[in-house]
């Protein structure tokens, strides 16, 4: 019982972080999107 809530707790701990790591890279991904944009804009 007290292994599998600890599981759970782990489980949680480890899904949350996945979700935080996905959120910067999209966030990171639209950044560098916005700013190439920039940059062409600014060439051409």
């Amino acid at each position: 019982m007290n292994l599998s809530s600890n599981y759970k707790m782990i489980n949680f701990e480890y899904s949350s972080t996945v979700q935080y790591i996905f959120v910067l890279i999209c966030v990171f991904s639209t950044h560098k999107i916005s700013i190439e944009a920039y940059y062409a804009s600014t060439i051409f």
